[in-house]
């Protein structure tokens, strides 16, 4: 029998260090007053382009429906931390920009997660740090996708 901990994917793996950076992020925010911060907005905030992001463009590359930044953008533009402007290239759309207020969470919350990368070096050492961000800073490429036809058509891999 195979272990929970020896099933996990690198992905499972991926996922959950995320969680442990979002976690400790949201916890620290919510003890300095910040109790709006919640893993939805947490995860706009780490795609929004400063001179501005299509609600569209969020939810592609986030990989959740539209609906659901629509949803998490009126909560996050309710508490002053975003606001929605026409867009100047196509008057029908909106562009997601930071408020004053939304500018100084990402700034602190950019304090914090430094803070926790310091953290985490100190717990699993420089070396497995450095190796950590190298292997993520590295371009993988473009999704293998035609990768997965491949194991789509290989009876041995199903």
């Amino acid at each position: 029998m195979v272990r929970g901990d020896q099933q996990r994917t690198l992905v499972t793996k991926l996922i959950q260090a995320y969680e442990w950076f979002d976690d400790a992020l949201i916890e620290w925010m919510r003890a300095h007053g910040s109790t709006e911060l919640t893993r939805s907005s947490s995860m706009i905030f780490s795609y929004l382009d400063p001179q501005g992001s299509r609600p569209s463009d969020l939810a592609r590359h986030i990989g959740i429906s539209r609906q659901a930044v629509h949803k998490t953008l009126a909560e996050m533009a309710e508490i002053g931390l975003v606001e929605l402007v026409p867009d100047p290239d196509d008057h029908r759309a909106k562009i997601v920009m930071l408020t004053s207020r939304g500018r100084e969470w990402v700034d602190l919350a950019r304090r914090v997660l430094s803070d926790l990368e310091h953290e985490l070096e100190a717990r699993i050492g420089s070396e497995l740090m450095a190796g950590l961000q190298g292997a993520l800073a590295v371009d993988w490429g473009e999704s293998p996708s035609a990768m997965l036809e491949d194991i789509d058509q290989d009876p041995e891999r199903k």
